[in-house]
């Protein structure tokens, strides 16, 4: 991907057809790249795979959820779906001047207003993720992109501690994602308008709701050689972290870690 600076010029569209910017190569995009929403992916227990469809009629995720409290903090992973509204232009069998090479995402992660983040030097609150894939006119494509990383997800997850961010499982503690998706249009640079998508932070909220094992819901937490198996709540199948529930884990006896999700074995 080129420069962080070079991404933020765009290239002008009026109606449909690019204007080439004299000398400089890029103007300002009249917003025909654009990020329509973040797609819920479907898991293939076959493949054990998890994929998203490009078209718009896909379901939508209006809000995410990343519990932190699962061992390991985990990446929150989002299926971004990006759309060319430009105009083919290109004759049968030509060169299709309106067709959009993606380089990828630049994505800044934004903590609760008030909320003054301790961000790094090595975790900082923006990252590049590369996605590189053609995009025609008139056409979409959904890629598959961390959102939060698993570095920032550790860095958040420290800061539930007295006088930081709230642990209560009735709060909501939403960080929101702002993203833009950017890339090439006849040799210049194009970048999509931004895409806000927020997310709730929190310790344990995914390990609640079982309808049998009550005493385990968060903060009960079994051992994992009591665990019942095999384990029946093993939270969301593309990422057992994130967005849906129920998540049962257990503690390990030997490290007192705990260990999401408990194991059938």
């Amino acid at each position: 991907m080129r420069s962080r600076a070079r991404r933020r010029c765009r290239i002008a569209a009026v109606a449909g057809w690019t204007l080439a910017a004299a000398g400089a190569g890029c103007v300002d995009n009249a917003g025909l790249l654009v990020i329509a929403g973040n797609q819920i992916p479907m898991f293939d227990p076959v493949s054990m795979v998890c994929t998203a469809a490009a078209d718009s009629g896909s379901s939508l995720l209006g809000q995410g959820t990343l519990d932190l409290d699962v061992g390991t903090p985990q990446a929150y992973v989002g299926y971004p779906m990006v759309e060319n509204r430009l105009q083919p232009r290109g004759a049968t069998a030509g060169v299709e001047p309106n067709r959009i090479m993606l380089d990828g995402f630049r994505i800044t992660l934004h903590p609760p207003l008030g909320f003054v983040f301790p961000w790094t030097d090595t975790v900082p609150d923006h990252t590049e993720p590369a996605f590189s894939q053609g995009l025609e006119p008139g056409a979409s494509l959904t890629a598959k992109v961390n959102l939060v990383t698993q570095n920032q997800a550790q860095l958040i997850y420290e800061q539930f501690k007295p006088g930081g961010l709230s642990a209560a499982l009735t709060d909501q503690v939403i960080f929101t994602v702002e993203m833009h998706a950017v890339g090439e249009l006849n040799g210049g640079q194009i970048e999509s308008d931004v895409f806000r998508f927020p997310v709730r932070m929190c310790t344990g909220c995914l390990q609640t709701g079982f309808t049998t094992l009550a005493q385990f819901n968060y903060p009960g937490l079994p051992t994992c050689k009591a665990a019942p198996r095999p384990n029946m709540y093993k939270g969301n199948p593309c990422n057992f972290a994130q967005d849906s529930g129920p998540l049962l884990c257990c503690e390990d006896e030997m490290t007192s870690k705990r260990i999401c999700p408990a194991p059938d074995q």
